[in-house]
């Protein structure tokens, strides 16, 4: 594959230097941030965050602590850096910028340690952003440069901790202390880094033309920031994540074709393929390295589908996207290498090629800039958060209690709505992961007698249970303050709530929530009803039952919590959102049949059909027990009566 570029030739790629210091990147970081300023604002990517997306801003203004809500993997090292910024709208989208800048910068946690000609490392970059963007899926895409994911922060972290002991040509304790530190946040941030980070740098100490005295103690001041990360986050951070191993071919084949789907795997091959066999053929240097590289990300692929982790979360792209950067990223290498090499092109031509590679894949990949830059919550929870946010405004609410999917949007929006002058923000949430406001809920429960509370279920009762389960402390209703207030369609409950015991702390936490399920405890019955389309507000209404067979209830608060998710699907089947919609099931003891219904927007679904399943959240989707999807559509605009319509493969909708 030739590329349609010109690049300068670079007069030392034959030689790699040995711990000489680095060439100014200047202009890959001006890159860098002119991606992250316009990559969030993309057709394919804008207005795509949900639950967890918006939580992070929740975070940084609302309670910043040492690591993400309910883990202790996941250092808030983004949410520190934004958290000066209080007006939460503003503060999300400086972390959606960070989200994005790291993200692209992630190849350089490779191609620094391959190269330290700047122009070869600013053309791999880029051309690794523009053939990830080209081929990889919208939901691969979205986990890549929006969704709040540590592998860009980490990598980057990496590099810039070589290249600070790389500054002179001899160490020195204060780069040694400097390095120490960013690695510990590089590992902090992701500890799962270091499974990909030293097998490479081994690869590198014994292939490269580095300096192996220095890189040998580089890789030794790795090892020492892994085991102080490990402490640190088991120290400060809450749960403690298990990464359990089930080795099988069936994983293995499991985990390989999840991959596949995500990808345009033909033209990544083909990429792959001709980048390596040019770099051979043309002898480059560091070309075993890269080629290592390449195939052990690729190995580490089926490695990690054989850990529990990824296995409970259906194969999620998400944990994969680490070693697909390094696949495009050491190709990358190899392919820039060779056409600077051979082809010594004018200087003139360099920032050229740069900007048509990013234009590339602004617009061929992500589909140019959106028609609505500053959408930030995704269709799915947008217009109920924003009537939420609406009446919480009205009734003065200030706590806000339901399923996760649910309660954090509507937060998030609430908030954004009643800011004034830059204060803080003053809606909580009541659901998973909210237990690290109690403190601060408890106060104002005790200062005001109770919390004006707006609950998205349907009894005073599972209410009560989901803000106990949430703030991990039992709740009472006050009595009397019960009434239903409408929301797009949607019956809400408002009323009061308070701590069991304001006359001092809730005690220290305990284990609240469900317990893991396994295919032993879960027997269900999931069948759905008459689907119907609400034409006056362009809806479709998925009904559904499901029986419980099994020998557990089902609850939907708490940690674990058991809801059922949607997954967007084409019209082959295929799942191309895997977190498309979320809806809370009611408590379903054994034996007991429970109703619950998806309220989708039609105008997503053209096209599309769902596959859905009950999930327990952190743990597994149930086909990981065995439990059959739900199979609907795929849907499309139709006609009925002379009236324009929803149908599904076979016939029109029923009337709502």
């Amino acid at each position: 594959m030739r590329l349609p570029i010109e690049m300068m030739a670079d007069p030392k790629l034959s030689s790699p230097p040995q711990n000489r210091a680095p060439e100014p990147i200047k202009f890959l970081i001006a890159l860098a941030i002119v991606a992250a300023a316009v990559f969030p604002l993309s057709t394919l990517l804008c207005g795509s965050q949900d639950g967890d997306g918006v939580l992070t801003a929740l975070i940084s203004t609302q309670k910043l602590t040492w690591y993400f809500w309910g883990q202790d993997r996941l250092l808030n090292f983004i949410p520190a850096l934004a958290h000066p910024i209080s007006d939460v709208v503003w503060n999300l989208h400086f972390q959606l910028f960070l989200r994005s800048f790291f993200a692209f910068l992630a190849p350089v946690g490779f191609l620094y340690f391959l190269t330290r000609s700047a122009r070869t490392l600013t053309v791999a970059t880029v051309l690794t952003n523009c053939v990830l963007a080209l081929t990889l899926s919208t939901e691969a895409l979205f986990n890549l440069y929006i969704q709040h994911n540590p592998f860009g922060t980490s990598l980057v972290l990496l590099a810039s901790a070589y290249a600070v002991l790389a500054r002179g040509t001899r160490a020195n304790s204060l780069r040694c202390a400097l390095a120490g530190v960013i690695l510990f946040l590089a590992y902090a941030t992701n500890f799962a880094l270091f499974v990909l980070s030293l097998p490479f740098l081994m690869v590198v100490l014994c292939l490269s033309d580095e300096n192996r005295k220095s890189l040998f103690g580089f890789i030794i001041l790795n090892v020492v920031a892994v085991v102080l990360a490990y402490g640190h986050a088991k120290y400060f951070g809450d749960a403690d994540t298990q990464f359990g191993l089930s080795p099988s071919m069936r994983a293995v084949r499991a985990g390989y074709h999840a991959v596949k789907l995500e990808i345009s795997w033909t033209w990544v091959a083909t990429f792959v393929l001709i980048s390596v066999g040019s770099g051979f053929a043309m002898r480059i240097p560091n070309r075993w390295t890269a080629t290592l590289l390449v195939g052990g990300c690729l190995a580490l692929i089926g490695i990690l589908s054989c850990a529990s982790w990824a296995q409970i979360n259906a194969y999620n792209i998400r944990y994969y996207l680490i070693f697909l950067i390094g696949i495009v990223a050491g190709s990358g290498y190899l392919l820039t290498t060779c056409v600077r090499q051979a082809v010594p092109f004018a200087e003139k031509h360099y920032a050229g090629v740069i900007w048509t590679l990013l234009l590339t894949a602004f617009i061929g990949g992500l589909h140019g800039l959106s028609a609505t830059p500053n959408t930030l919550i995704a269709p799915t929870w947008r217009q109920p958060s924003e009537a939420v946010a609406r009446i919480a405004e009205q009734e003065n609410v200030r706590f806000i209690v339901g399923g996760f999917w649910d309660v954090w949007p509507a937060v998030f929006d609430a908030n954004a709505k009643l800011q004034v002058d830059g204060k803080p923000p003053t809606v909580y949430g009541g659901a998973q992961r909210s237990h690290v406001l109690r403190k601060i809920l408890w106060n104002i429960s005790k200062s005001q007698g109770s919390l004006r509370t707006l609950c998205f279920l349907d009894s005073t009762e599972a209410c009560v249970e989901a803000a106990s389960m949430g703030m991990k402390a039992f709740m009472l209703a006050v009595p009397h303050t019960e009434r239903t207030v409408e929301a797009e369609g949607k019956s809400l409950l408002f009323l009061e709530l308070r701590f069991a015991d304001q006359n001092s702390p809730p005690p220290p936490i305990a284990e609240w929530g469900q317990a893991p399920l396994n295919t032993q405890l879960v027997h269900i019955e999931l069948t759905a009803n008459q689907i119907r389309f609400d034409s006056a507000n362009d809806k479709i209404i998925v009904p559904l039952t499901l029986r419980n067979d099994g020998t557990v209830p089902l609850t939907p608060y708490g940690d674990h919590a058991v809801n059922l998710g949607a997954r967007l699907t084409d019209e082959t089947g295929k799942v191309v959102n895997v977190d498309y919609a979320r809806t809370a099931l009611p408590v379903s003891v054994p034996g007991q049949a429970v109703q619950a219904e998806f309220d989708l927007a039609a105008s997503q679904l053209e096209g599309h059909g769902l596959s859905i399943l009950p999930i327990q959240e952190g743990v597994a989707w149930f086909d990981q027990f065995g439990v059959s999807p739900v199979v609907e559509g795929p849907f499309h605009r139709c006609t009925k009566d002379g009236r324009s319509w929803m149908c599904d493969t076979t016939h029109a909708l029923n009337a709502k």
